[in-house]
C-alpha cells in the first residue's frame, strides 16, 4: 500500500467514525428507544443490550460518555490525516507523529470493550463494536505508517491531489450525516408521539388530566380519570405495610430517584403513624428510568431482610441525577446492617423479578410517581397532605357505611392475623 492510500484510507475510515458516534450519541442520548442499530421502529426501551446497565456505567466511568470521546478521536485523527496533505513536509511528520500516539493510546481501550461485552456484561452494542474495530482497524495502519519512518508527499500535485479526495469524501460525509440525522434520527424534527417522547408525551398528558379531570361528588380529591387498581394485584404476603396493616389501604407508587417523592414518603410517614388503625400504607416502586434498576433490586433485598422502609428512606435521601451505583448500595445495606457478601450476585437474582415488575407497572398505565390510590382510587396530586388523605380515608369509610359494605375485598386490610394475604398475582 502506498502512502496516499495509507493516508486516504486513514480519513476515509476517520470519518466514517465521525458518522457511526454522532449516531451513537444521538441513540444513547434516546435510550436506545429505536433498537440497537437505531433504525428500528420505537416502542419499549429494549433491556440488556445497548441499554445494559452495566455498559452505561463503564460508558460513564471517563467522566465524558465514550461516544462523545470517540467521536473527539475519529475528529483529531481525520484532521491530522488531512493536515498531513495541506501542510509543507516538516509539519507534515509533526502530524504523523501526533496521530500515531493517540491511535496507539486509544488502542486498548478499543479492545477492552468488546472484552468487556462479552465477558464481563454479557451484553452486545452493535454500534459500539464497530466503533472499536474502525479504532483497532486505525491503529493497524499507525503501526504501518510508522515503519514506514512518515513518508511525505514529495511535490504540491500529490498533494492538491489528496486534498482534493479528502475534500470530496468530507463532502459527501457531511451529506450522509446530515440524512442521518434528519431522517433516521429525527433530531430537531422528531414528533412528540414516537419513542421516548410518546412516554414523555403520555406522562405529561396524564398529568394534565389529572388537574382538569372531574371531581367525583363522593369523593373530593380523587381523580378518576386514572383507571383504578385493585389491592390484591399490588400487594401480597411478603409486601409490608408502612406502620400497620389495617383498615383502608393507600398503596403509593414512587420512584427512588424522583425528587417529589422524597417529600411524598415523609407525608406517608407521618399519615401511617397519625392513622394507623385506619390505613394501611404501602410504598410500590415505581422504576422510571433504567438507571434506577439497581435500586429497585437494593429495595427487593432488603424487603427479604426485613429493612424495606430504611432501604426506601436512604435511596430517597441520598438521590443522585444519574442513579446510585454498586458502590453507593454497599454503603447503604452496611449502614442498615445487611451483610454484603456477594452482593452484585445477590443483586443479579433479583434483577429479572424486578425488571418484569417495572413492565407490569408500564401495562397498568401508571406513568408517573408519585401516584397514590387509596382504595384502589387515584388520588389528586393537590391532595397529597396529612390533612388531605386523611380527609379521603373519612370518606371512603363514611361511603362504606352509606353503601352497607364495611369490608372491600380487593382494598380493605383488615389486621393479618385474622386474614390470609392475597397470593402473589
Amino acid at each position: 500500500m502506498g502512502y496516499t492510500t495509507l493516508n486516504r484510507t486513514i480519513f476515509v475510515l476517520a470519518v466514517i467514525g465521525m458518522v457511526v458516534t454522532a449516531h451513537l450519541c444521538v441513540q444513547k442520548a434516546r435510550n436506545f428507544d429505536q433498537g440497537c442499530w437505531g433504525i428500528s421502529s420505537e416502542g419499549a426501551l429494549p433491556r440488556g443490550g445497548c441499554n445494559d446497565s452495566k455498559l452505561r456505567e463503564m460508558g460513564d466511568s471517563f467522566g465524558l460518555p465514550l461516544p462523545s470521546l470517540a467521536y473527539g478521536y475519529f475528529l483529531v485523527i481525520g484532521g491530522l490525516s488531512l493536515g498531513t496533505a495541506a501542510f509543507r513536509p516538516s509539519m507534515t511528520r509533526h502530524c504523523q507523529r501526533i496521530s500515531v500516539v493517540i491511535a496507539l493510546t486509544a488502542l486498548p481501550l478499543a479492545v477492552f470493550l468488546p472484552f468487556f461485552q462479552l465477558f464481563v456484561a454479557h451484553a452486545v452494542c452493535a454500534l459500539c463494536l464497530i466503533v472499536s474495530l474502525l479504532v483497532i482497524t486505525l491503529a493497524i495502519l499507525h503501526i504501518w505508517l510508522r515503519r514506514r519512518s512518515y513518508p511525505v508527499l514529495s511535490t504540491a500535485d500529490e498533494r492538491m491531489a489528496d486534498i482534493g479526495f479528502m475534500s470530496t469524501v468530507g463532502f459527501i460525509s457531511a451529506g450522509a450525516l446530515l440524512l442521518l440525522l434528519l431522517f433516521v434520527d429525527e433530531v430537531g424534527i422528531r414528533r412528540l408521539d414516537k419513542g421516548a417522547g410518546l412516554r414523555q408525551l403520555q406522562a405529561v398528558v396524564a398529568g394534565v388530566q389529572a388537574q382538569l379531570a372531574d371531581v367525583d361528588r363522593r369523593a373530593p380529591g380523587f381523580n378518576r380519570a386514572i383507571p383504578p387498581i385493585k389491592q390484591r394485584d399490588w400487594v401480597n404476603p411478603s409486601t409490608p405495610p408502612l406502620k400497620s396493616a389495617n383498615g383502608v389501604s393507600l398503596i403509593a407508587f414512587l420512584e427512588p430517584n424522583c425528587v417529589s417523592c422524597k417529600h411524598t414518603f415523609a407525608i406517608l410517614e407521618g399519615l401511617a403513624s397519625a392513622q394507623q388503625d385506619r390505613v394501611s400504607v404501602y410504598i410500590i416502586p415505581r422504576l422510571l428510568w433504567e438507571r434506577s434498576l439497581l435500586q429497585g433490586q437494593a429495595l427487593e433485598l432488603a424487603k427479604a431482610n426485613g429493612k424495606y422502609y430504611e432501604m426506601w428512606k436512604l435511596q430517597l435521601d441520598r438521590q443522585k441525577p444519574s442513579g446510585m451505583k454498586l458502590s453507593d448500595v454497599t454503603i447503604l445495606f452496611k449502614e442498615l446492617g445487611i451483610d454484603t457478601d456477594r452482593l452484585n450476585e445477590r443483586l443479579q437474582t433479583v434483577k429479572s423479578a424486578v425488571i418484569s415488575f417495572r413492565k407490569k407497572t408500564i401495562d397498568a398505565g401508571i406513568t408517573s410517581t408519585p401516584t397514590i390510590f387509596i382504595d384502589g382510587i387515584a388520588v389528586n396530586p393537590a391532595s397529597v397532605t396529612i390533612s388531605g388523605l386523611s380527609m379521603l380515608i373519612e370518606q371512603i369509610e363514611k361511603s362504606r357505611v352509606k353503601d352497607g359494605a364495611p369490608d372491600d375485598k380487593d382494598n380493605t386490610v383488615v389486621k393479618r392475623r385474622d386474614v390470609v394475604a392475597a397470593p402473589n398475582p
